[in-house]
């Protein structure tokens, strides 16, 4: 229990109920804010003994709010994600190959960012530049669900939800996995001078003097000097140093592809079947998987792989582990065709 005055119950009830929403204070901040708010209470009212018994939806709501009431005036509506803004969770690091360091929690460090650290805004993230090498980049898991994807040699800031700042390299983004069950947000992402917002789709952005967008499916506006400029799959857009905007056709899947693979968490293969392997083949290679007999894509269902492509480009994975079930396959444009083994040397 605790004292307040009674002409101002109404308007604290009002705060806590508009910070229901507060998504996270760390427990010992919020336990030091607490007792705090109390002290000042109870010396700023020694004359007044109403009392009333504190609720919250959660200890980090509750401690949102009291720090809101103690950072304004009597009479001030405080903004409900005063406190909360800098705190709250915008992404999770799922992955990270190589070396990749930054600024976390508003502190700047050289020592390596770890696969499940949790990012805030103002949080910064260096890949070194050895992606052919090693791997190197990282995966980030938006608050949304949307997945994000850093190549070697790539500065990203995260400014607050939804929105995004490449300072150099290139990203990989997936919305697909955008969860249902929150309010739908566009992500927007600046670069170089250009505002890049998602229509649902994997696409992905390079950026430094120029930016570049590639789209794999679905659709991106890009805007420039308040002008927007769209593409779908297989299209890209180029916002060139001095300005200038073109819209032309690019290939989803290739070398300029290839790097999304090495900076995602190992596809676990093993006890797989070659069904399952063939899916993840298309979702990260960008081209169609087709069966030359339906036989094959009959007995993919049933077939077991074993061992580990991690490190491997889909062409490689491929390379890997199609021979061992005795197959192999041919690739034409944007479309790869599993065979047997035995046809393909046959010739038919």
């Amino acid at each position: 229990m605790t004292t307040i005055d009674p002409e101002r119950e109404g308007e604290v009830r009002a705060l806590l109920r508009e910070a229901v929403a507060a998504q996270y204070v760390d427990p010992a901040r919020a336990a030091r804010v607490r007792e705090a708010v109390r002290a000042e209470w109870r010396a700023r009212q020694p004359r007044r003994r109403a009392t009333w018994t504190w609720w919250a939806a959660g200890a980090g709501a509750a401690a949102a709010i009291v720090a809101a009431v103690v950072m304004t005036r009597p009479g001030q509506r405080p903004d409900p994600m005063l406190v909360t803004r800098s705190n709250a969770p915008l992404a999770t690091v799922r992955y990270v190959g190589g070396r990749v360091t930054g600024v976390v929690s508003g502190v700047a460090s050289t020592t390596p960012i770890r696969a499940g650290e949790v990012l805030t805004a103002g949080a910064e993230l260096t890949s070194d530049d050895d992606t052919a090498a090693t791997g190197s980049g990282a995966a980030l898991t938006l608050a949304d669900g949307v997945e994000v994807r850093l190549a070697g040699a790539t500065r990203l800031r995260l400014d607050g939800p939804g929105h995004l700042e490449l300072r150099a390299g290139s990203i990989y983004v997936d919305t697909t996995g955008r969860r249902p069950d929150l309010p739908p947000q566009r992500l927007e992402i600046r670069s170089a001078g250009a505002t890049i917002r998602d229509i649902g789709t994997r696409f992905l952005v390079s950026g430094g003097a120029a930016t570049t967008v590639m789209v794999r499916d679905g659709r991106v506006q890009v805007e420039r000097n308040r002008v927007p400029y769209e593409a779908g799959s297989g299209e890209q857009v180029v916002v060139a140093a001095a300005g200038g905007v073109t819209v032309s056709p690019a290939a989803a899947y290739g070398p300029a592809w290839d790097w999304i693979v090495r900076a995602a968490p190992p596809q676990p293969v093993d006890g797989r079947t070659l069904a399952e392997f063939l899916t993840w083949v298309e979702r990260e290679g960008g081209r169609a998987i087709r069966y030359a007999d339906p036989a094959i894509g009959a007995a993919a269902d049933r077939t077991l792989v074993y061992g580990r492509i991690d490190g491997l480009t889909v062409d490689e994975a491929l390379a890997v582990v199609l021979p061992s079930c005795g197959l192999t396959h041919r690739v034409d444009g944007g479309v790869i065709t599993i065979e047997s083994s035995d046809d393909a040397r046959a010739g038919r």
